[in-house]
């Protein structure tokens, strides 16, 4: 067993997982049965929300995958002989495993976080990092960065965060250490490109598991202590590229893996190497101008859907980390609130918080440093968020879903106290879009836009009712995608 502690601690720190595996399997049984009340004042809204499902969080929710997902459709269909274009694959917002290292870490909270680690551990996500009073305070000491000088950087210099399995799909299959086969992110995709089109998985599929804490500015800097994802990428497409016999290679992301790879497209490289080196860009429930909610979550944090991660850490990290602020929108049509908060503590305390006072709505919700995190991620896409690529585009996105837009908490907690339990049962919801659940129609919808901006072809694949993780379950999207990949002679 890797982990950061000294190996004297791993009974004992077995003995606390089984614990929190039962307790775990027993709150998820009881969350199964107790679905959330929403609230909703306008009764044609609650009308639609009852016909359709809402995926409420699910930006940055665990990717927990069907167990009894089948290929049905391709059942009788044998591997094709034919010839594709080599996939690099990136996941969205919390969606890429990451590994710690600690090289005589100077600030770790309890003795029994190592100050120096002889190997890499998984510190995203695992059972063995987020053990309640224990190992928790370890976890978020090593997930914590700062705005410092202008730039970002990890609190402490001793520990250095990672992705796992760069070149491989270790690192997106899953993004869980110890229940893989019950958190299920790209596994099935995988499974579908090796079982029905003869991918091998390290040469001509590959992942990269990115720094999804940061956001553009440190992913195109190789200068800082962490970040130069694109650096990587760059990298890696070459060499995918050398690996296959010099055939163009085809870049795939989900939610803000979209994005992502959008900018690395439009900012980061030549149209010169793009020529060479690019065969698709492929987004997949690309949130290029992101969701509404991204901000409301961003305020009271979410612990993905892991009952044992306490909220309040869950909190005090993503706070700190500017992704989050990437994927809030910066367009139209979003010039109507987004939050509005009822304090019914105080007589007509009534606020209504839009994009255009952000800095009020980081100052009300009490973060640290908010606004100031804010305006560095934005000076670094706010001309470039929406370039287009140049290369050719499928667009894959799912559509005629509420998704929410607009919610309301109206109660007795400061909005500072705010957590995600609260935004998920005790808040009204007054304005639903369409959407995938969590992305809205037109921020989807900026990457059929591309097509005015370039003169390579952007190709639109539309699904009725795909969700935004869902979609990537599906077996219409795995066919869609070998047909996109296919190499024509």
């Amino acid at each position: 067993m890797t982990t950061s502690l000294p190996k004297s601690h791993h009974l004992l720190l077995l003995a606390l997982i089984i614990i929190i595996l039962v307790s775990v399997i027993s709150t998820n049984c009881e969350l199964s049965s107790q679905q959330p009340t929403i609230k909703i004042k306008d009764e044609k809204l609650r009308k639609l929300l009852n016909r359709d499902r809402i995926e409420i969080g699910q930006l940055f929710n665990m990717y927990q995958g069907r167990k009894d997902i089948k290929f049905v459709n391709s059942n009788n269909k044998k591997a094709t002989d034919a010839k594709f274009s080599p996939l690099i694959a990136v996941g969205g917002l919390g969606g890429s495993a990451l590994m710690s290292k600690r090289d005589h870490a100077v600030n770790e909270p309890h003795w029994w976080c190592e100050k120096t680690t002889r190997d890499p551990f998984q510190i995203w996500m695992s059972l063995e990092e987020l053990v309640p009073f224990f190992t928790e305070d370890c976890f978020v000491h090593d997930m914590s960065i700062e705005l410092k000088d202008g730039l970002l950087r990890q609190k402490d210099s001793g520990v250095r965060i990672f992705g796992k399995d760069i070149g491989g799909m270790g690192g997106l299959e899953s993004v869980f250490a110890q229940l893989e086969s019950k958190a299920y992110y790209m596994k099935y995709l995988s499974d579908y490109l090796v079982k029905y089109g003869n991918f091998q998985i390290g040469k001509s599929l590959r992942g990269l598991t990115i720094d999804w804490r940061l956001g553009v500015k440190e992913w195109s800097n190789n200068n800082n202590t962490i970040g130069g994802d694109f650096y990587t990428l760059k990298s890696l497409v070459e060499d995918t590229y050398y690996k296959n016999g010099n055939l163009k290679v085809s870049l795939l992301g989900h939610s803000m893996g979209g994005p992502f790879l959008q900018y690395f497209l439009a900012n980061f490289v030549n149209q010169v190497w793009k020529d060479q080196y690019i065969s698709n860009f492929i987004p997949l429930s690309g949130a290029f101008d992101g969701s509404p909610i991204a901000l409301i979550l961003y305020m009271t944090g979410t612990n993905w859907g892991l009952p044992i991660f306490e909220l309040e850490n869950a909190r005090k990290i993503l706070h700190q980390y500017p992704s989050p602020l990437y994927m809030s929108p910066n367009y139209s049509p979003f010039q109507y609130p987004f939050f509005t908060y009822n304090n019914t503590k105080v007589v007509k305390n009534y606020e209504s918080s839009s994009l255009a006072d952000i800095e009020k709505f980081m100052t009300d919700a009490k973060i640290k440093n908010g606004f100031e995190l804010y305006q560095h991620e934005y000076s670094a896409y706010k001309y470039n968020k929406i370039a287009a690529p140049n290369v050719t585009t499928h667009c894959l996105y799912g559509y005629g879903i509420p998704t929410i837009t607009h919610v309301e908490y109206s109660g007795p907690k400061e909005m500072s106290e705010l957590n995600f339990n609260d935004l998920v049962h005790g808040m009204n919801i007054l304005k639903v879009e369409d959407g995938d659940g969590v992305v809205p129609s037109y921020s989807l919808q900026i990457c059929d836009e591309f097509a005015k901006y370039q003169k390579q072809p952007v190709y639109i694949h539309r699904f009725f009712n795909a969700s935004h993780t869902g979609i990537i379950y599906e077996e219409k999207t795995f066919e869609t995608l070998l047909e996109i990949l296919k190499v024509n002679n």
